[in-house]
């Protein structure tokens, strides 16, 4: 809304639009601004509308399952660290899309952007989403 020369932002209630509320609320930010208000016969004029709006799809855009191999197969073998209590530990190497049956650790599981380190003593698998569960 815009009265003078300047813009200023009014939040409006959810519901029917209501000008006479909106007119209000710009006079109260108006006068919390700049310390006075202009008289009811000043035009307020509405210059820009924000609106943010939310649905539901019908059905979940998410599929009940990612296609995933029948078996989780180990892809290779590299060292890895573990820290004092483990050191260096030739630990397997699994892809992504081959994590089916979960795995224990320690374990490495890779993908094109991320790479999941499954220390040894957790478990790692995947929800009915195909999100990597890691329990330690």
């Amino acid at each position: 809304m815009r009265g003078q020369i300047f813009e200023l932002s009014v939040t409006v209630a959810l519901g029917p639009i209501d000008c006479a509320a909106m007119a209000e609320a710009f006079g109260e930010e108006h006068e919390s601004t700049y310390g006075h208000r202009a008289g009811p016969e000043e035009p307020v004029e509405l210059v820009n509308v924000e609106l943010i709006g939310q649905g539901l799809p019908e059905r979940s855009r998410i599929p009940e399952r990612l296609q995933m191999a029948e078996a989780t197969v180990v892809c290779g073998e590299r060292k890895a660290y573990f820290g004092m209590d483990h050191g260096w530990i030739t630990t397997p190497v699994i892809g992504r899309s081959d994590l089916t049956d979960g795995v224990d650790g320690p374990a490495i599981i890779e993908e094109y952007d991320a790479t999941c380190l499954i220390p040894p003593g957790a478990q790692a698998d995947v929800d009915v989403h195909g999100n990597i569960v890691i329990r330690l």
